[in-house]
C-alpha cells in the first residue's frame, strides 16, 4: 500500500508549509493526482487521517482532483487523452504499456497523469 508513504510525504509538506505561515490549524488540503499514479483516493484519505492524528492537520479535509492522462505519440504526433485502462493495477508492479489511440504505437510520452501535487492548503493563523 504505497498510499501510506504518499500520505506521509503529503503530511510532511503540509505541516512544514503550515509552520512557515505560523498556522494553528490546517483546515483543508487540495491535491492534484494523476490517474496513472495508481493512487487509491480512499486509501490515501484513510492514511492521511491516521497520520495526521495529534497534529494541526488532524481533521483537515483532503480534496483530491484527478488529472486525466495525456500523451504525445512520437510516431504519429497524436496529443491528447488515452482510453481508460481497466484492471486491478495495484496487484502488479507496473501499469500495462500505454498505446496511442490513433495509431497503436507504444512510443509515447506521458504529458499529464503522473503528478501528485499539493496544490494548496487552507489554514488558520495565530493572532498577532
Amino acid at each position: 500500500m504505497h498510499e501510506f508513504s504518499v500520505a506521509q510525504q503529503i503530511l510532511a509538506v503540509v505541516l512544514e508549509t503550515a509552520k512557515q505561515h505560523h498556522s494553528t490549524k490546517v483546515v483543508e488540503v487540495n491535491l492534484e493526482i494523476g490517474e496513472l499514479t495508481v493512487i487509491n483516493p480512499h486509501q490515501l484519505r484513510y492514511s492521511f487521517k491516521l497520520l495526521s492524528e495529534g497534529t494541526i492537520a488532524e481533521g483537515a479535509r483532503l480534496r483530491i482532483r484527478r488529472v486525466k492522462a495525456q500523451i504525445l505519440c512520437n510516431t504519429c504526433g497524436y496529443r491528447g487523452g488515452i482510453p481508460r485502462i481497466e484492471g486491478e493495477f495495484h496487484l502488479y508492479p507496473m501499469l500495462p504499456p500505454v498505446a496511442c489511440p490513433k495509431c497503436g504505437s507504444t512510443d509515447v510520452e506521458v504529458i499529464k497523469g503522473r503528478e501528485c501535487n499539493v496544490k494548496n492548503i487552507k489554514i488558520t493563523k495565530k493572532e498577532a
